[in-house]
């Protein structure tokens, strides 16, 4: 079976490792050095640009910091899979336009190294076009090879991949059975479709291999995208569209231009960390964090054109991270549709998950598909801690005079942290008071909450018109934190 391409988007990140370094005259341990495993046949010595007659691919994985090992056909294919599990990232490069001979290898023993990356969690990188061929003149497409090894290989402790499928699949359009051990999805999950030198590019995500990088530095290659994506796993992201080829089965947000652009994914991702939006399907909260252990919901509202949409269905994923490969699948509410305009839930629906994985930062993905066939995905990250958060920040205390006969005043006090847990009436003054509407009092008072409250309120009202009044409070937290009001 001929390979499919694949695209890869990558985040600057460069991995440096660390020095022997004394303090106090005690050493210290240098940190292990991230390491990189290329199939030769897939790379083309003498492209390095610093004249050292390296590939390109290994210039840029040193680059970023990783130390590179080089094996031919036979050696890759004699590998077990803990000789593979001891690298940070595998590494099948551009030969310079090459076919799918180039990786055959990597082909042959999928079922060896696939699991490893999917098994460790690895972030994974799919590229279709071949930018080492195009590098002379387009120094973005070096950047674009450095960020998707330093991407793939991410996570220490875990074992990417990153795959350039070159020219391999230019004029074909067929399933690329071999990537289906690097997805959590059923099988024949990507589809390669061999692209007419498309050349009009827009960057829908600059992270991961795409960091730094804008439209112009992956447009007008000649070609510069040899095969798109015409069908990929829900736990993959597009980073990079190809916006004149002939299908457009992607929307996203051009990060340049602010608009909303439609195409064809060329450049894939999996893993951790990632950010991307689209005009028409929001993630939120968009950053959470939590103690390990808990569970986490986020919640996609549905749109077309501003207005929320109701019926269809979205897919969460969990694609990097201690959770990675948590899904989950709803419709959007059509509560609230028939209001003029339209109000929560409508066009919304959520996703709830629990940590098993530990501590760490999961990125969470939603999807759908518009009536036209149209793929929208939008992204959120869920960081788990050891410890709970340390609340620093104290309540709020918003206060609300009302004029009238009596006079009337209302307080409310909120505390996004930990919770109110005790509430204490330092003063009153020509009033009475209620607590969360319970019994007006005139004298001094402690409310206190079993359980914390984000949220409470306290009325108070003048009892002789003609003279001045008071009520003071102090509001507390449960980590201590308190607020006079």
């Amino acid at each position: 079976m001929r390979p499919s391409r694949i695209s890869a988007a990558v985040g600057t990140l460069v991995l440096a490792a660390a020095l022997t370094s004394l303090t106090g005259g005690v050493a210290r341990a240098a940190a292990p050095v991230p390491t990189a495993l290329i199939l030769a046949p897939t790379v083309s010595p003498g492209t390095a640009t610093d004249g050292s007659g390296k590939s390109l691919e290994q210039q840029q994985a040193e680059a970023a910091g990783f130390t590179v090992t080089v094996v031919d056909d036979a050696t890759w294919r004699g590998m077990t899979a803990a000789q593979f599990a001891s690298y940070q990232v595998l590494v099948l490069g551009d030969p310079t336009c090459g076919t799918a001979d180039s990786f055959q290898a990597a082909i042959d023993t999928a079922s060896t190294w696939e699991p490893v990356v999917m098994s460790s969690d690895g972030n994974r990188v799919l590229i279709g076009t071949d930018p080492t061929y195009h590098n002379g003149g387009h120094p973005g497409a070096a950047t674009l090879e450095k960020n998707g090894i330093a991407f793939a290989g991410y996570h220490a402790g875990q074992t990417g991949a990153y795959v350039d499928l070159s020219c391999a699949y230019t004029g074909i359009d067929e399933s690329v059975g071999w990537l289906d051990g690097l997805t959590t999805k059923a099988a024949d999950a990507f589809h390669a479709t061999g692209a007419p030198c498309a050349g009009a590019i827009a960057i829908i995500a600059a992270s991961g291999p795409t960091a730094g990088l804008h439209d112009t530095d992956l447009s007008d290659w000649s070609c510069s995208v040899h095969e798109y994506f015409s069908k990929f796993p829900s736990d993959y992201i597009p980073l990079a569209l190809a916006t004149d080829a002939p299908t457009k089965n992607y929307e996203g947000k051009d990060v340049d231009t602010g608009a909303s652009v439609t195409g064809s994914p060329y450049i894939l991702v999996a893993g951790s960390p990632l950010s991307i939006g689209s005009s028409d399907i929001s993630l939120t909260p968009a950053t959470g964090s939590d103690p390990v252990g808990g569970s986490h919901t986020v919640t996609a509202t549905v749109t077309s054109s501003g207005v929320p949409q109701p019926g269809f269905s979205v897919t969460f994923n969990v694609t990097g991270g201690p959770n990675a490969g948590r899904t989950g699948a709803s419709t959007t509410s059509s509560t609230g549709c028939s209001a003029s305009p339209p109000v929560a839930p409508c066009g919304t629906t959520s996703f709830t998950y629990s940590d098993t994985g530990g501590a760490g930062t999961d990125t969470i993905i939603a999807t759908f598909t518009d009536t036209g066939g149209v793929t929208h995905s939008a992204s959120a990250s869920e960081t788990w801690s050891a410890t709970a958060p340390v609340d620093t920040t104290p309540p709020t205390c918003t206060v609300t005079r009302h004029t009238g006969n009596p006079v009337t005043a209302d307080a409310a006090l909120s505390d996004a942290g930990s919770g109110i847990v005790k509430i204490v009436v330092t003063k009153v003054v020509n009033a009475s008071y209620a607590v969360d509407g319970g019994t007006s009092k005139t004298v001094l008072s402690t409310t206190t909450y079993p359980v914390a409250v984000h949220s409470a309120a306290l009325h108070a009202v003048k009892l002789v018109q003609t003279k001045s009044s008071n009520v003071s409070l102090t509001i507390t937290d449960a980590a201590g934190n308190a607020t006079s009001c």
